[in-house]
């Protein structure tokens, strides 16, 4: 789910998969709202958000983008986000979901582990 840690002006994208009762891959009968929640809170926004239904012609694997240099001031470096689905109709039931979560800037690892340590021999 976490999908990475990128820089600020950066396009996010990420594929999500919607499925029915049975587990068969559906399409939507109501695509719902694709939002963006900042560091845990209540703040959310649909900025920047295109969502593909059935991309690539197939059924229930959809595309997600998210184009963080549409509002720089919320899509900010040193944030958590998570990306929230609401109000979608799945083979009839109304569903929410947690679809992704990323960062910008927030979590960088170092490039290269100390791997001449004798801890990792």
């Amino acid at each position: 789910m976490y999908r990475g840690d990128i820089r600020a002006g950066q396009v996010i994208r990420f594929r999500w998969n919607t499925f029915g009762s049975s587990g068969q891959s559906i399409t939507r009968a109501t695509n719902g709202t694709i939002s963006v929640y900042k560091d845990g809170s209540a703040v959310q926004s649909t900025t920047g958000v295109t969502d593909t239904e059935d991309a690539d012609a197939i059924t229930g694997v959809h595309l997600c983008e998210i184009d963080t240099s549409a509002d720089a001031t919320f899509y900010s470096q040193g944030s958590d986000f998570m990306v929230v689905l609401s109000a979608a109709t799945i083979d009839g039931q109304v569903v929410a979901a947690v679809i992704a979560e990323f960062s910008i800037r927030n979590r960088s690892v170092p490039a290269r582990f100390a791997m001449a340590s004798p801890a990792f021999a």
